[in-house]
Protein backbone atom coordinates (compact mmCIF):
# COMPACT_ATOMS: atom_id res chain seq x y z
CA UNK A 1 0.00 0.00 0.00
CA UNK A 2 2.94 2.41 0.66
CA UNK A 3 3.82 2.33 -2.59
CA UNK A 4 0.78 3.40 -4.46
CA UNK A 5 1.04 6.72 -1.56
CA UNK A 6 4.11 7.26 -2.41
CA UNK A 7 3.30 7.42 -6.30
CA UNK A 8 -0.14 9.03 -5.73
CA UNK A 9 2.27 12.02 -3.84
CA UNK A 10 4.50 12.21 -6.83
CA UNK A 11 1.18 14.16 -8.57
CA UNK A 12 -1.14 14.78 -5.45
CA UNK A 13 -0.40 17.27 -2.58
CA UNK A 14 -2.38 15.66 -0.15
CA UNK A 15 -2.99 11.99 0.17
CA UNK A 16 -5.18 10.74 3.01
CA UNK A 17 -5.63 6.28 3.45
CA UNK A 18 -8.51 4.02 5.46
CA UNK A 19 -9.28 0.44 6.25
CA UNK A 20 -12.11 -0.37 5.23
CA UNK A 21 -13.77 -1.95 8.61
CA UNK A 22 -14.48 -5.91 8.02
CA UNK A 23 -12.34 -6.37 5.28
CA UNK A 24 -8.61 -6.46 3.98
CA UNK A 25 -8.98 -3.10 2.04
CA UNK A 26 -7.30 -0.21 2.11
CA UNK A 27 -8.93 3.10 0.15
CA UNK A 28 -6.15 5.72 -0.94
CA UNK A 29 -7.95 9.24 -1.81
CA UNK A 30 -6.09 12.57 -2.95
CA UNK A 31 -6.76 15.93 -3.82
CA UNK A 32 -5.60 17.96 -6.46
CA UNK A 33 -5.56 20.95 -3.78
CA UNK A 34 -3.16 20.82 -0.18
CA UNK A 35 -5.66 19.98 2.51
CA UNK A 36 -5.29 19.13 5.93
CA UNK A 37 -6.58 15.85 7.48
CA UNK A 38 -8.75 18.58 9.35
CA UNK A 39 -10.42 20.14 6.15
CA UNK A 40 -11.00 16.65 4.66
CA UNK A 41 -13.13 15.45 7.72
CA UNK A 42 -14.62 18.83 7.63
CA UNK A 43 -15.86 18.61 3.64
CA UNK A 44 -16.95 14.59 4.38
CA UNK A 45 -19.31 16.38 7.56
CA UNK A 46 -20.63 18.18 4.62
CA UNK A 47 -22.87 15.22 3.32
CA UNK A 48 -26.61 14.83 4.40
CA UNK A 49 -26.29 11.67 6.68
CA UNK A 50 -28.95 9.95 5.58
CA UNK A 51 -27.18 9.75 2.19
CA UNK A 52 -25.15 6.90 1.07
CA UNK A 53 -22.06 9.66 0.77
CA UNK A 54 -23.11 10.40 3.82
CA UNK A 55 -23.20 7.07 5.55
CA UNK A 56 -19.43 6.19 4.23
CA UNK A 57 -18.50 9.96 5.25
CA UNK A 58 -19.52 9.01 8.85
CA UNK A 59 -17.45 5.23 8.64
CA UNK A 60 -14.69 7.27 6.79
CA UNK A 61 -13.81 10.16 9.16
CA UNK A 62 -13.00 8.71 11.95
CA UNK A 63 -10.34 6.26 10.52
CA UNK A 64 -8.76 8.26 7.93
CA UNK A 65 -5.09 9.40 8.21
CA UNK A 66 -2.70 11.31 6.27
CA UNK A 67 -0.72 9.20 3.94
CA UNK A 68 3.06 10.25 3.55
CA UNK A 69 5.80 9.42 1.47
CA UNK A 70 8.23 7.05 2.91
CA UNK A 71 10.72 7.70 -0.14
CA UNK A 72 10.48 4.28 -1.27
CA UNK A 73 8.57 2.90 -4.40
CA UNK A 74 7.20 4.58 -6.76
CA UNK A 75 5.42 3.09 -9.84
CA UNK A 76 5.95 4.25 -13.29
CA UNK A 77 5.73 3.18 -16.34
CA UNK A 78 9.04 1.13 -16.16
CA UNK A 79 8.62 0.00 -12.77
CA UNK A 80 5.73 -1.43 -11.33
CA UNK A 81 6.27 -4.50 -9.36
CA UNK A 82 2.81 -5.21 -8.85
CA UNK A 83 3.13 -9.13 -8.32
CA UNK A 84 6.10 -8.67 -5.94
CA UNK A 85 4.29 -6.09 -3.68
CA UNK A 86 1.36 -8.84 -3.79
CA UNK A 87 2.86 -11.31 -2.24
CA UNK A 88 4.85 -9.27 0.56
CA UNK A 89 1.24 -8.24 1.32
CA UNK A 90 -0.02 -11.75 1.42
CA UNK A 91 2.96 -13.11 3.51
CA UNK A 92 2.91 -9.83 5.61
CA UNK A 93 -0.67 -11.04 6.52
CA UNK A 94 0.32 -14.92 6.90
CA UNK A 95 2.84 -13.44 9.42
CA UNK A 96 0.45 -11.89 11.45
CA UNK A 97 -2.32 -13.97 11.63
Amino acid sequence: MQAFVNTMSQVFPSVYVFDVPGTFNTEIMASVQPTSITTFRANLAHFTPSSIMGQVASEVSPVVTQGHSDGGIVFTDDRAPIEQITDQLLLSYIQQH
